[in-house]
């Protein structure tokens, strides 16, 4: 386990770094880049609730039934019954052994989820709009109905220059969606043909449904990352993406220290902090698969 460590005294007060987190802040949608380790890096994708596709009919149903799922969840984590309190952790069981990868693909929302942003026309510019007034957002069919599209807002991809290289940045991503792509889709598929078979424990009133309820779970999951790893893929094809360096935000001298939790630090920062539980199952899935290939 890495040591946790006051991190207000490694951000610094460089005119760049302020100018870089004041344009991260503006960002309605953004890309971040956590390093887990030296060879793999967490990308989670922070989003504001007014970028999404609230017309979408299906964005509302799937929101629906993942807030009612996640109350009836709470509600049998919280069961005192034995039976209940076995089940829930058989399946916390199951689900910490499921890859990080997964989570980070989830956090990015499939292309039909978020409005299109995009660029004010040359007329416009030229009246001097502020940032939030030119910023005008569409959704993906009227986008693509449009005979000349205009030019789309490029996602910015924040990430720890003093950590990660550029170069190996791009070559995860690319690793990232490429594997998601493949085995979410097998996963997904894998889920949907079991689930049948789990039908007839419905008309056993004492038992509950639970292998039904974890592969239908176990399938949204594998679809959500499925839908992450195609939109990563469509935003590099169409060079959406827009590499935003976080520079001097640890002192040189700390750099080569041992025991310093940079997740904290960028996490902190970035406030992005509901994703600390998640940063942590990556770091520790990496540490003991490090030292399972060490044996």
């Amino acid at each position: 386990m890495l040591k946790i460590v006051n991190t207000r005294r490694f951000i610094s007060s460089d005119n760049l770094l302020r100018q870089t987190l004041e344009q991260y802040a503006r960002d309605p949608v953004k890309l971040i880049a956590i390093p887990i380790n030296k060879d793999s890096n967490f990308i989670y994708c922070s989003h504001k609730d007014s970028i999404l596709n609230k017309n979408s009919k299906l964005i509302a149903a799937e929101r629906y039934l993942v807030s009612k799922s996640a109350m009836i969840w709470k509600k049998m984590s919280q069961s005192p019954k034995k039976m209940n309190k076995k089940i829930v952790s058989w399946v916390n069981v199951y689900l910490d052994q499921i890859p990080w990868q997964e989570q980070s693909l989830m956090s990015i929302p499939g292309e039909n989820y978020i409005l299109k942003r995009i660029k004010p026309s040359r007329e416009k510019a030229r009246e001097e709009l502020t940032e939030q007034q030119s910023e005008l957002t569409i959704t993906r069919g009227q986008y693509l109905s449009t005979v000349q599209k205009p030019a789309l807002k490029p996602i910015h991809l924040y990430y720890p220059s003093q950590l990660i290289s550029r170069e190996s940045l791009v070559k995860q991503l690319t690793q990232l969606y490429l594997n998601g792509l493949k085995y979410h889709k097998k996963k997904a598929l894998q889920c949907l043909l079991v689930l049948p078979l789990t039908f007839p424990l419905v008309l056993i009133p004492v038992v509950p449904n639970i292998p039904g309820f974890y592969l239908a779970y176990r399938a949204y999951c594998n679809l959500k990352a499925y839908l992450g790893a195609q939109h990563i893929s469509k935003m590099i094809e169409d060079g959406a993406i827009e590499y935003r360096e976080i520079k001097q935000l640890l002192p040189e001298e700390n750099l080569d220290e041992t025991g310093v939790d940079y997740t904290k630090v960028i996490t902190d920062t970035l406030d992005i902090k509901e994703i600390d539980p998640t940063i942590a199952k990556a770091v520790k899935q990496e540490a003991t698969k490090t030292e399972s290939d060490a044996h």
